[in-house]
């Protein structure tokens, strides 16, 4: 079995998964276009195109773009668990591949699920509701970083747990500990907006889109603006993040036998 089978293998097996599906890919856009309407609605009257653009769809459809990233990670961790924590490994074993190149075709699948579901975000805020992309090179490659990201917490997780309901609740609690907050709730204390905004993977990724879009000011202050140097420095500690986990799995990995 050779690696294309085996991504093509988990890319069949993802796709199969229509709820998972539903939900990184329908339930973010259903959120940009609520809380896009209901920001329009809200302030009706007030100048929120800018630029041509809808900053409110915009702010909304970059949040969600940031947000889901976090939860794709549980996608591909199921279906680890199910090849290799399950009765099916001595299957598996029995076959001439090594567990390294099924871990490897997996993380390559979610990667890449994760990057097509960002895109499909982007794309609906984008021609839907009139969102600016902002600087696109930026934004991808945000995408992508935080892409990967995900996929290396979902396998440290993996590698570093035998339950799988642990490492879910795990996973959910982290993706919802961090993004929940700076959705709902209006963070008054200093120390804990810092703590949300610039210690969190999900504040740092919406801050290298915000400070690296071009949109401008609006008539709500600096709601969006450009810094690219402060863009670049927090992409570079999302990178930072990915080479940790990256190092953590190879020590993990070679200590531990499946």
């Amino acid at each position: 079995m050779t690696y294309a089978l085996m991504v093509r293998h988990y890319f069949k097996r993802i796709t199969r998964d229509h709820v998972g599906t539903a939900c990184l890919f329908l339930l973010p856009v259903a959120l940009v276009a609520l809380f896009t309407v209901i920001s329009n609605t809200n302030f009706e009257g007030t100048d929120n195109i800018v630029d041509g653009f809808n900053v409110f769809a915009t702010g909304n459809t970059m949040m969600q773009l940031v947000m889901f990233q976090f939860f794709n990670s549980m996608i591909i961790t199921d279906f680890m668990y199910a090849d290799l924590r399950t009765d099916m490994r001595w299957r598996l074993l029995a076959s001439p591949q090594s567990f390294s190149k099924f871990i490897f075709s997996g993380a390559f699948v979610g990667v890449v699920y994760s990057i097509i579901s960002g895109l499909f975000i982007l794309g609906f805020g984008v021609f839907v509701f009139n969102a600016n992309w902002g600087t696109l090179w930026v934004t991808l490659s945000t995408l992508l970083v935080l892409a990967i990201l995900n996929t290396l917490f979902g396998l440290f997780l993996f590698l570093s747990i035998g339950n799988k309901n642990t490492t879910n609740a795990i996973a959910f609690g982290v993706a919802f500990g961090q993004t929940i907050p700076m959705n709902f709730m209006n963070l008054n204390n200093d120390a804990v907006r810092f703590f949300f905004e610039r210690v969190t993977p999900f504040g740092i990724g919406s801050r290298v889109i915000v400070y690296g879009s071009t949109i401008g000011e609006n008539d709500f202050g600096d709601f969006i603006y450009k810094n690219m140097a402060h863009s670049m420095l927090n992409l570079g500690i999302l990178v930072g993040l990915c080479a940790i986990l990256a190092i953590a799995i190879i020590v993990i990995s070679r200590r531990r036998s499946f």
